[in-house]
């Protein structure tokens, strides 16, 4: 047996290592000689069963620490290694490899690459996903600088530049073009509300899909659509919520679902980037086989604190989204 691949080891006591540091799964081992207790500081990936009683190697195992001996490391692209390590810990899994592979053979659409976009599609790219659909035609402007986008990039197409912001940071990434294929999860970033014409077509299409709308001092994270999901809330079933809440919410998303936002604003970057990290958990959460937070829910973050909220909703009974799925 050996250690969990990433786990922080540090000393406590000349008889006392402490292995991880996150309260999860961190543990404190006792009753060491000092020997010993150097040995498993040291220790990196190598097997720890010839040096340590069978006992306490029978308590690491049980408190989850300890993963089999491999005679080879796994092969982890080093810009990946930390989502290896940390999924793998979260996951009880023996490495991250397994994590990897998954996202390796994903593809995620996103529309919307201006500032949120630009930074969600790079944290996705540096976690591991193989392919990406960029869609976005409006060109770069001065306010979209700041998370892979420079000044140089100013006026040109933001599909474009996002494609050779993604080929620097991440060669190993796909770009596939939108429409040729079905993704495994559609990414929509706007400004002030989600189009309702592009979510119908995603939950008709059975695609998996998250929106994120960015207003003027706050953004909004979710629905985390999952088409045919009993229970849960598509983006039209929010409308009508809303719409019962305020009978004028149908005519005001009209005006804004049809305009155009002005050259002057922008999305301030720490909600940009708050935003952005949010949709890329979220993403990988689905990918990883795991229940996206906002399935059922959308986070709310607003300035000036960036501190996100979670509200949840149920499917209206008026929406008949289920009925629409093939």
């Amino acid at each position: 047996m050996q250690l969990r691949a990433g786990l922080r080891v540090v000393r406590r006591a000349p008889d006392e290592v402490q292995l991880g540091t996150d309260s999860r799964w961190a543990v404190r081992v006792r009753g060491l000689t000092p020997e010993q207790a150097d040995r498993l500081v040291r220790t990196g990936d190598r097997p720890l069963d010839p040096w340590l009683p069978a006992s306490l190697i029978d308590d690491l195992a049980t408190a989850g620490v300890l993963r089999p001996s491999r005679r080879r490391p796994p092969r982890v692209p080093p810009a990946a290694a930390p989502d290896a390590y940390a999924y793998a810990l979260t996951r009880a899994a023996d490495d991250g490899t397994d994590v990897l592979r998954a996202r390796a053979r994903a593809t995620v659409a996103v529309t919307g690459l201006g500032r949120t976009g630009l930074a969600l599609v790079s944290a996705l790219a540096t976690a591991g996903v193989g392919a990406l659909e960029l869609a976005d035609d409006s060109p770069v402007r001065p306010s979209d600088v700041g998370t892979g986008a420079s000044p140089a990039h100013v006026g040109r197409p933001r599909a474009e530049t996002a494609a050779e912001v993604l080929h620097a940071l991440a060669p190993h990434v796909r770009l596939r073009t939108p429409g040729r294929a079905v993704p495994d999860v559609a990414v929509t970033v706007s400004a002030d509300v989600a189009d309702p014409g592009t979510a119908l077509g995603l939950l008709t299409a059975g695609v998996p899909h998250l929106p994120v709308v960015l207003r003027e001092a706050d953004a909004l994270v979710g629905p985390f659509v999952q088409p045919g999901a009993p229970g849960l809330p598509c983006l039209r079933c929010l409308d009508l919520h809303q719409a019962r809440a305020d009978p004028a919410w149908p005519v005001v998303l009209a005006q804004l679902a049809h305009r155009e936002r002005p050259d002057r604003t922008g999305v301030p970057a720490a909600l940009a980037t708050v935003a952005a990290g949010l949709a890329a958990a979220e993403v990988l959460t689905r990918l990883d086989g795991g229940t996206p937070r906002t399935a059922g829910g959308r986070y709310e973050i607003a300035l000036p604190a960036v501190e996100p909220r979670v509200r949840r909703w149920a499917a209206h009974p008026d929406c008949g989204c289920a009925a629409l799925v093939p």
